[in-house]
């Protein structure tokens, strides 16, 4: 919810007649840095997300077909679709956060932000976009394929682990100890997405992941 101190002009994409935040009743004056936190995430959301939606969908559909073929005992075709599909993740996805990179400059010219935050929610959304490429697929698609198998246990204590040590330890550290703020925390996130991806990609080159399912 928007924070009412403000009376700053903010047009949102597909959002409705323009927001205008007033001033609080008090007098107060307004937070300027609680109006420029929510700015940037509104931008970042918009511009950032819509590169991983694709390959949410097809991490779905990745758990039915992997969990059909584990089910009649066929693991070269477990094997042969998880590697087309997360094939098609890249391609997609891939495809999606290149074209919101390539289109950045017309994406925040939509919006009525100051200078500070076009360049800061511009810096964000290619962290985003250009790590989501590489390793976006692997680290969020690849494991919805060893869970299908009963590999449950593995992807859990990995996503649960690297989110505590990285996502929000490396954040904590980057972003308060070292004073890198947002851009600290992103980075935190690119590590978390790294641990992960080398992970996955481990577990399933090795195989263990065949021996967990038990007809």
């Amino acid at each position: 919810m928007a924070p009412a101190a403000c009376r700053v002009p903010l047009h949102l994409p597909a959002a409705g007649p323009k927001i205008e935040w007033n001033h609080k009743e008090d007098g107060e004056r307004p937070d300027v840095r609680e109006c420029f936190v929510w700015k940037k995430r509104r931008v970042k959301r918009a511009c950032g997300l819509p590169g991983c939606i694709p390959g949410q969908a097809i991490g779905l559909g990745l758990i039915t077909v992997v969990g059909q073929c584990i089910g009649a005992q066929d693991q070269k075709a477990a094997i042969g679709y998880t590697k087309k599909l997360v094939g098609l993740t890249y391609l997609v996805d891939g495809s999606l956060n290149l074209a919101v990179i390539l289109g950045m400059p017309l994406l925040l010219g939509l919006y009525n932000i100051s200078a500070e935050t076009h360049s800061l929610a511009w810096m964000l959304v290619f962290i985003h976009c250009a790590c989501g490429i590489v390793l976006w697929p692997a680290a969020f698609v690849l494991p919805n394929a060893l869970r299908a198998a009963n590999d449950v246990r593995f992807t859990m204590v990995v996503s649960v682990a690297s989110m505590m040590i990285w996502r929000l330890g490396f954040s904590y550290v980057l972003g308060i100890g070292f004073g890198m703020g947002a851009v600290g925390v992103w980075i935190a996130m690119i590590v978390d997405w790294v641990c992960r991806s080398a992970f996955f990609v481990g577990r399933f080159v090795s195989g263990k992941w065949k021996t967990k399912y038990k007809a």
